[in-house]
């Protein structure tokens, strides 16, 4: 349950001084509705909590919550983008959160887009900002990357139209750079 979590996270923060607590994914969490509560005030429920054990502690709390079944465009065929609104259960995630990212992962490219949804505090960052990045395989990382370019530290390189040919050259620029350093 969430007070079973959150009070195992007091005891880390106290003992180990955790400050991150992430809660992933929500719909694991056994959710114990009270009789006549609605889902929205359940939601609701659980949000204040969270806000209050982040505040009370100094602690930044992430929590993960899936989406619902996300509707195919109509004109084309394919999966729109999904939105803070799309959250399963209730529209309060995006309303109560100071911070809302979406995680949009385009198999055929293989990009993961992130798409900053909300921010409350503007000094913090701006809404409606995104930034694409590559997962290589081999070592288990994420590159930033544009839909035809890939941004390294030694320039840019052709985006990730096959990754296997990212990791080969990837393997072939670690191994060339031990040698310059043995």
């Amino acid at each position: 349950t969430v007070d079973c979590i959150l009070e195992k996270a007091r005891q880390l923060v106290r003992r180990r001084g955790v400050r991150i607590l992430v809660v992933d994914p929500l719909n694991r969490i056994d959710q114990q509705l009270e009789p006549g509560q609605t889902e929205l005030q359940y939601i609701t429920s659980l949000l204040n909590k969270l806000s209050r054990f982040a505040l009370q502690h100094k602690c930044l709390v992430i929590l993960v919550a899936h989406p619902r079944k996300v509707n195919r465009n109509t004109t084309n065929s394919e999966l729109r983008r999904v939105e803070m609104n799309d959250i399963n259960g209730s529209a309060n995630f995006g309303n109560m959160a100071d911070f809302c990212f979406t995680v949009d992962r385009n198999d055929a490219k293989e990009i993961v887009t992130i798409y900053i949804d909300k921010v409350r505090f503007k000094h913090l960052g701006s809404a409606n900002t995104c930034a694409k990045f590559v997962y290589n395989r081999i070592n288990g990382r994420y590159w930033p990357c544009e839909e035809d370019i890939v941004h390294r530290a030694d320039g840019d390189k052709p985006g990730p139209v096959n990754t296997v040919f990212d990791n080969e050259n990837w393997l072939k620029n670690i191994t060339e750079e031990s040698c310059i350093f043995d």
